[in-house]
């Protein structure tokens, strides 16, 4: 019987064992998921702000265009919601 028992100690063991490297190894990953998703962030932020800069010196240099292109993708949305 006490063989038994040490045979099922080492069972626990070497289960704990790999459960604790598994958990290690998710939040590993999960951390480098989440350095990846920032990252990504900053890059989407930085694309939208120069996106952002560039209308608004299009929408400076020529206003009534830009009025009449608004307008003109408003009334197509609203076209196109109604249905």
């Amino acid at each position: 019987m006490d063989l038994s028992n040490k045979t099922h100690h080492q069972k626990e063991s070497h289960v704990a064992e790999a459960a604790s490297e598994l958990f290690e190894e998710s939040k590993k990953m999960a951390n480098e998921l989440y350095e990846e998703g920032k990252s990504q962030i900053n890059n989407v932020h930085e694309t939208v702000k120069e996106y952002s800069t560039e209308v608004c010196h299009h929408v400076h240099a020529k206003p009534l265009t830009s009025l009449l292109m608004a307008a003109g993708v408003g009334f197509i949305l609203a076209a196109l919601l109604r249905k």
